[in-house]
């Protein structure tokens, strides 16, 4: 038992950040709990965009088509870049074996306790809103078992977030992604130090960082954008396919190609002092990439009007234009927390040090209070308040009062939650069992 707690501890129970000191980066802790709110609100927001997704609500609006489109790489590519700038220090301080356990455990354990009992819940829910259609039963545990037996059924498993019996990691994707990126960082800085190759550093202070010319800001996301577009094309001209590889790994050209990137990216930017040192792009970056972005924007266009979608020119220019709204995403968002929030106080710090809880546990919370709503005949616009603001709360106070202070028990806990659906399943309502009880 005290194994099982000291590990759970690691794993998932962070603690609250010390005393402040000068040198920390007040925004980045702020950064940090906002895109998990982005997150938590964007699958609130899915089911209300008419696109196919676990819960499909009648009532849609285009709004939220918008939001999930430009969304849903976006706020992902600013959660590698977040751990891209963190990882070296972090490895400046460990062993490579010991970074590797310590990444292992941080996010192996939630990984593991999430795909097992709890992303299983999410296609369930998916077909309890559907009366069942598609499966024999309402029996949670046959679906499980279904559900987890499907590892065996091919070598690479599809991958949606829709009603379907075919297992997948769920939004745990991104812990397993980043714990990959993590193994390739520490082997290439444990190879750097052994060849003696040390990564250059800017030594910039606050007083002289208005030297710094803001092209260099700009010509750091070009390059990444150039390496993201290259590699993405690369892999959709030899087709290379995608799924859940192995149980754990997610094979994904977007993930390698954009992802990879941008936590190159963000460990570039630590490397050269970038917002330690009161540097940060401005104005004049965002117009450098804002040019290149327009120019791809344009060629796209002109591509598609003179040669249709099927042209590999629209690919290509297309890759770039998205590729680049993403980093002018990442870059506008840092920067503007970075000039206008950098402050820290009683609330942020306790909505940063559970924002990796959050993340955790909020998408199965978003379902049931969707399916809580699920045949309120109102405005989307109201169903996303409705829906957004208590699962927020409730995440929030599982991961402060669950999972940080009694970590053993969170895992009990979600075992416990699986275990009651086995066996009890979830409640009869007016729309959950009508095919079944045709049958």
């Amino acid at each position: 038992r005290q194994t099982l707690g000291k590990v759970a501890r690691r794993a998932i129970g962070t603690q609250m950040p010390a005393t402040p000191s000068t040198n920390r980066l007040h925004f980045f802790d702020n950064v940090r709990y906002l895109v998990i709110i982005w997150v938590t609100l964007f699958h609130v927001a899915s089911g209300l965009a008419g696109h196919q997704e676990f819960i499909r609500d009648s009532n849609t609006s285009v709004v939220f088509s918008i939001f999930h489109g430009y969304s849903v790489t976006v706020m992902m590519a600013i959660m590698f870049f977040s751990a891209g700038y963190f990882a070296t220090p972090s490895l400046r301080h460990r062993r490579t074996d010991q970074f590797l356990q310590n990444k292992l455990v941080r996010l192996g354990l939630p990984w593991l306790v999430g795909v097992v009992f709890l992303g299983p819940t999410m296609p369930y829910m998916a077909y309890y809103s559907r009366s069942f259609a598609g499966l024999a039963t309402d029996s949670y545990w046959e679906f499980w078992l279904l559900y987890m037996g499907s590892i065996f059924d091919g070598w690479l498993l599809p991958i949606n977030f829709t009603a379907n019996p075919i297992f997948h990691q769920q939004h745990f994707w991104f812990l397993s992604v980043l714990f990959v990126f993590f193994v390739v960082h520490a082997l290439l800085h444990s190879a750097c130090a052994h060849w003696g190759i040390a990564p250059s550093r800017m030594q910039a202070s606050p007083s002289d960082h208005h030297t710094v010319s803001q092209w260099i800001f700009a010509r750091a996301f070009l390059l990444t954008a150039l390496v993201a577009v290259v590699g993405f094309g690369l892999s959709n001209a030899l087709d290379l396919p995608s799924g859940t590889f192995a149980f754990f790994f997610k094979v994904s050209a977007l993930d390698v190609a954009l992802y990879g990137a941008i936590y190159a990216l963000g460990v570039y930017a630590h490397a050269h002092g970038w917002y330690a040192s009161g540097q940060a792009p401005g104005w004049k970056a965002v117009g450098f990439i804002g040019l290149f972005l327009l120019g791809a924007a344009l060629c796209a266009a002109a591509v598609f009007f003179k040669f249709g979608i099927d042209s590999s020119l629209l690919l290509i220019f297309g890759s770039a234009a998205a590729v680049l709204v993403n980093l002018l995403s990442v870059l506008g968002f840092t920067s503007v927390i970075f000039r206008y929030l950098n402050t820290t106080s009683q609330i942020n710090a306790r909505l940063a040090a559970n924002s990796y809880n959050v993340y955790l546990v909020q998408y199965p919370v978003v379902l049931v209070f969707r399916l809580m709503n699920f045949t309120w005949e109102v405005s989307p616009f109201i169903k996303f308040v409705a829906t957004g603001i208590p699962a927020l709360v409730v995440s929030y106070l599982i991961s402060e009062y669950l999972i940080r202070r009694r970590p053993p028990l969170a895992v009990l806990a979600a075992v416990g939650v699986h275990m009651a659906l086995c066996i009890l399943g979830l409640p009869r309502t007016a729309f959950s069992h009508q095919i079944l009880d045709r049958q």
